[in-house]
Parts: structure tokens; sequence; C-alpha cells
């Protein structure tokens, strides 16, 4: 103990320069960072500072301390005064390590202390966990790199640049990705900030054992041949080892410069002469009958993306590209790519075409290009209802009323049954993804039309128009600005768009709704779904834990879907497009039992849910939505 306090005491006395220098220097380095960015349109979270701080700041803080502590001690000479004292073979190299790691640790650990205290999002304990856990794991592995590389002396440079060329070869001529890599995937500013749940274990597996191979080889190679090699490289570059070093960087330069440049990604691109072109729409049809079904849906679609350009003020529209796709279920629409340059692709079922097909192509259609052209801020909560109301209305416009209808109109219906289970108000707008899960997509894209569809019959035209350019008109940029824009409430959008009061409209919304559902004939055919009861029933652990009950008054044969998802340890948006459904058909009487295929271990999260396709309504009817813990 007495050699360590001693060794600690001369590193602290030989470096105490350094890391005061350091330290200044890294301060004016977050105050500029920090004034940047919040100045700039870079900055989405506070902790995008620390990624960065985390970059080339303290990579040059732990190059410039590992030079006092390792380089310059063996160009002095002097470790070979330590090998002599009476300690442990080695213990002066672990102080070494450990001092430099303790300064390297508490320089990242303050810049995460400051950017928690500067945070103006929410940083939960658990969010900070997954952060500390991320920059220590980078601040083990990038100190252990450094101090081997002071190990090599006067050839650290030129292994150095050798390091980073190889990485951006590598990067670039090869499938491999070095930002997905261990240290680099720790600090990757894209997700840095933003991921508050998962910890990236492969990475940090990664970079811890990076940092164990670093460390085991800087200990044997201060030991080999009694360390008279490390002393030996300790020593500058003589004339002739300058010119040949400078020869060979060029040659790497000239090398470098004649290879080929890796293709951008190109659009999707069809590769039949079947293929339907209106505009920017291009409808893949492959089958000789279908022609007039595309044709049909190419103007319709052309004719409402014309609209929504003029609408919303856009000044330019990517290619939409629409496949067909046999394995997609009927009056469904599937996503397949979504870039705000190159375009979207929907893939759809074109032999089961049909009026409800349509318009949910037309609504897919339009999401995705605002979502696109947003840079998906429009998707963000508790605006995301905007946007799927919207693409609904506006893939409506022409085909139904634009008032609250009289007579039996589909998705209205749709609206009044979701009502019954989530009524509109704060809770449903505030927690719109919470909403989503009890009354599935159909459900939630048809209550929220409602609202610009009762927005439409009170105020005109003109509101809805004037609503929709604001909360979508602007490009997003991918920085500031479509953070400060994400956090203008839906009350100050909606008053400075429409210049209406947003709580009167929500409860006229909310009104709207719940007179109709006690009118004929929407009263009838609400019947089945008020008095439907569902529930799910949990059992201990095991194959098939899950199941559940449901008692409805439907005719047999009506065709329902037990969906169930395994869910993380932490609650977020749910991904629609990982629910695996087993479709069954009701059987005579109005109760049924079914277990849901999953096997779950005690403690584990599933989301379950039961749709079914009832008529008069458009989409699926949900009858149960929940996420549940298994005992």
């Amino acid at each position: 103990m007495r050699a360590t306090r001693a060794l600690v005491s001369k590193e602290l006395h030989q470096n105490a320069g350094r890391l005061i220098a350091a330290t200044l220097l890294l301060l004016i380095a977050w105050a500029t960072a920090w004034g940047a960015a919040r100045q700039g349109e870079g900055m989405m979270s506070t902790f995008q500072v620390v990624a960065a701080f985390a970059g080339w700041p303290l990579v040059s803080a732990s190059l410039y301390l590992g030079h006092g502590i390792v380089v310059v001690e063996l160009f002095g000479r002097t470790q070979r005064f330590l090998e002599a004292l009476p300690i442990h073979k080695g213990h002066a190299l672990l102080v070494k390590m450990a001092f430099g790691l303790m300064a390297l640790g508490a320089w990242a650990a303050l810049a995460l202390i400051a950017g928690a205290a500067m945070a103006t999002e929410p940083t939960e304990p658990r969010f900070i966990l997954v952060l500390g856990v991320r920059l220590g794991a980078y601040v083990v592995c990038l100190w252990a790199m450094v101090f081997l590389l002071g190990m090599f002396g006067r050839m650290r440079i030129p292994i150095a640049v050798g390091v980073i060329v190889l990485l951006v070869a590598a990067d670039r001529y090869s499938s491999w990705q070095v930002w997905q890599f261990g240290p680099f995937a720790l600090i990757d500013s894209t997700s840095f900030p933003f991921e508050r749940h998962n910890i990236p274990w492969r990475a940090v597996a990664e970079s811890l054992l990076l940092a164990a191979g670093a460390c085991a080889a800087a200990q044997a190679f201060a030991r080999l041949k009694e360390g008279s090699i490390v002393e030996a490289l300790a020593r500058p570059f003589g004339p002739r080892e300058v010119a040949a070093l400078t020869f060979l960087g060029l040659v790497v330069v000239v090398v470098f410069s004649t290879l080929p440049v890796a293709a951008e990604p190109q659009p999707y691109e069809f590769t039949t002469d079947r293929v339907v072109h209106r505009g920017h729409v291009e409808i893949g049809y492959f089958d000789d009958e279908l022609q007039s079904t595309a044709e049909t849906l190419a103007e319709k679609l052309t004719r409402m993306l014309d609209e929504m350009v003029a609408e919303l003020g856009w000044n330019k529209l990517p290619p939409v590209r629409v496949v067909n796709a046999p394995d997609v279920r009927a009056g469904q629409s599937a996503l397949a790519s979504n870039d705000h340059e190159m375009g979207v692709v929907i893939r759809t079922n074109l032999a089961q075409s049909s009026d409800v097909m349509a318009t949910r192509l037309l609504t897919a259609t339009v999401h995705a290009l605002v979502s696109a052209h947003t840079r998906h801020v429009a998707m963000l909560e508790p605006r995301h209802w905007l946007l799927d109301g919207y693409a609904l209305h506006l893939a409506l416009r022409g085909r139904a009323s634009p008032t609250p209808p009289t007579g039996m109109d589909a998705f209205w219906m749709d609206a009044l049954a979701a009502a019954h289970r989530v009524p509109v108000g704060p809770a449903f707008l505030r927690d719109y993804h919470q909403a989503n899960d009890k009354v599935g997509d159909d459900g939630a894209n048809a209550l929220s039309e409602s609202g610009w569809r009762v927005l439409e019959s009170e105020a005109g035209r003109g509101a809805v128009v004037a609503l929709a350019r604001a909360a979508f008109g602007a490009a997003g940029t991918g920085g500031m600005r479509d953070s400060w824009r994400a956090r203008q409430s839906t009350a100050r959008l909606f008053a400075t768009a429409v210049g209406r009061d947003w709580d009167g409209f929500v409860s006229s919304w909310s009104a709207t709704l719940t007179r109709d559902r006690t009118r004929s004939p929407f009263r009838e055919a609400l019947a089945a779904i008020e008095q439907a009861e569902a529930a799910v029933e949990l059992r201990r652990a095991g194959a098939r834990p899950v199941a559940i009950r449901a008692r409805l008054n439907a005719p047999a044969g009506t065709i329902c879907t037990v969906y169930e998802q395994k869910l993380p340890p932490y609650d977020g948006p749910l991904d629609t497009d990982a629910h695996e459904g087993k479709h069954f058909l009701w059987p005579a009487g109005n109760t049924v039992e079914r277990l849901v295929e999953g096997d779950y271990g005690s403690g584990e999260r599933a989301f379950v849910a039961l749709d079914c396709e009832l008529t008069p309504f458009a989409g699926r009817v949900r009858l149960l939505g929940s996420r549940v813990t298994i005992p």
C-alpha cells in the first residue's frame, strides 16, 4: 500500500500541470460545444453535447495525458529506476494505468453530470444508468488503447495513422461499419443521446474485450527483453526514418485515391413493363388482369397527392411506388421503405381491390410522405394523432361527407366504436400510443380522423387547410428547429392556425361523438360492441401461459385475430409490424377462449390483442389490447 501511495504521489507531482491544463482546455471545449449547439440547429438533445465531448476533446485530452504518463517517462529512462525498486514487477505500470483511467473517468463523469444538469428533457435514473455504462466502457477502452499506443514511443504516430487508415478503408470498402463497432457505437451521436432503455451490451463487450487485450499487450510489451525495446522506441526519429515514413505516407495516399468509391444507394425501380405511370406515382401490377385496377388507383392517388401538395404548400414531392403483393392481406397496405429523397414504396394486394383497400393505401401513402417530409417529427407523441387523422381525412375526401354523417358511414362507425373504449379528451391526445394499444390502428386512425371531420363541419375547409399546413407544411431539418416545433403544444398550434379555443374544440368533438353513439342507426350497430367483454387470463410461466376470454354477440364465422408480441422491460410505442397475428373463425355461441401461442418466463412482458371484422365497420374492431406481465 505504501508503494502504491508513493507511485500515485509521483504521478501527481509529475503530471499536475498536465491535469490542470487539460481540465481547463476541456472546460473551454465543453463551453464552446454547448454554445454552438444552443445557437445552431443541430441539437435535439442536451446529451448530443456529451457525445461530441467524448469524441475529439476527450480523445485529445487522453493523448495529451498519455504522453506525460507513458512517453515522457520512457524517454527520460526513469522506468529503469522504478523497476529497481523493491516492488512487484509491473506494479508501477498498473498504477500508471489506473491513474490515467481515473483522470479520464473523472472528466467524462463531470461531462455527464453537466449534461444531466442542463438537460431540458426527462432524465430518469434508467436513462442516466444507460449513459453511464456506455460512457464508462468507452473511457476504459479509450485509455487502454492510448496507453498501449504510448508504449511504442516514436512509432506511436505512424501506428495511429495506420490504424485510422485501416479503419476508414474497412468501413468504406467492406460491409463492416466502423460506427457500429465497440467504442464507436457507444458514443454514436444518433443513439447515445436518445436510447433511454437498452444498454448496447454487444458494443460494451467489444469495448471491454478490446481494452483487456490492449492492457495485456502493454504489460507484455513493457517486460519484453526487460523493457529495452520500449526504451529504444522512446528515442526520437532520425532524418532517414522521417524521410522513409513520409514516402510511405505518400504511397498510401496515392493508392487510396485510385480505389473505387462505394456506390450510393439507388431508389427502388421496377424491372417489369407492367407499370402504370401517373406523375410521381408508379404502380407495378405484374398481372395483365390487374391493369385496370392499377390505372384507377393511380388516378385516385395522383389526384389526392396533387391536392395534398397544394394544401400543405410543399415545393416538391418524392416518387411514390406501389407494388402488387399477393401475400398482403386484403384491405391492408405494408410500408416497404420511406425516404424523404428517394420516395415511398408500399406493398398492397391489388387482386383484393375494394373501396376500403384504396382508402387504406391512400392513407398509408399520405402518412409516409408527411412523416418523411417532417423528418418524423409529425409522429412524435402527443401530435401523432394529427398525422393519423389527417392522412385518413384526406383519403376520404370526395368519398365521404365532410360533416358527421346522418347515415351509416363505415369509418365514422369505427370512430364511434373506438370512442366507446377511449373517450376523446386530454388523456387520449396526450397518451396517444397507449390509446392505440386499446383500439388498434384502424380505430385510432378513425377516431383521429373524426376530429378533423368535426373541425371541417364547424369551421370550414379553410380551418382544416390552415391546421394541416401549420402542422405538416414545414420540411424537417433534422436539427434544433425540429425540436422546437415538436415542443410546441397542440393547443398553441391549434389556436395559432385556426384561431379557436383548443379546449372548447375538444369538448365539441367529444360531444359530437357522444351524441351520435346514442342516435339511431348508430346505437343499434354499436350495441354488440358495447356489450362485448374481453379479458386476459394469466397462468404460471411456461408454455403458453396467456389466454384470452371474450364474449361477443357475433355471427358464427366472423373473422377474428389474436395478436401477441413480446415486450422489453420498458414501455414505448409498439411496432405493429412485429405483431404476430393468428386468425380464427368465431364459433357458434358468443363466448370464446384462445391461448396465446408464445413461450414466456416469469417476469417477462407481452402485448396481446383481439380484433374482429364486424359489419358495418370499415376496420377491425379491437375488443382487447393489453400489456401484461407473466407471473
